[in-house]
């Protein structure tokens, strides 16, 4: 395939999506990590880029309150060193 200018704006959206792809599945790892307690796995996603208070697209809620939803003090302690936001 040939890249021109008309079918350069078709690739960049393609790349976008992709992209946004990423960082939801990320989004959505940090809170599964945070629901079983799994402290590693949520210093390498903090550490990778996923913002600490991000919101779960489905159930709206931060990973700090995933946390105290679902009884993982060591995981809250944990994100508060992170940077999370009580508020």
């Amino acid at each position: 395939m040939t890249i021109t200018l008309r079918n350069i704006g078709g690739i960049v959206v393609v790349i976008a999506f992709i992209c946004l792809l990423i960082s939801l599945n990320r989004r959505w790892q940090l809170g599964a990590a945070v629901s079983q307690g799994d402290l590693r796995a949520i210093q390498y996603y903090c550490d990778h880029g996923v913002n600490v208070n991000s919101r779960d697209m489905i159930a709206n809620v931060t990973p700090l309150r995933r946390a105290i939803d679902s009884d993982q003090l060591d995981a809250f302690e944990l994100l508060l060193q992170l940077g999370a936001s009580p508020d």
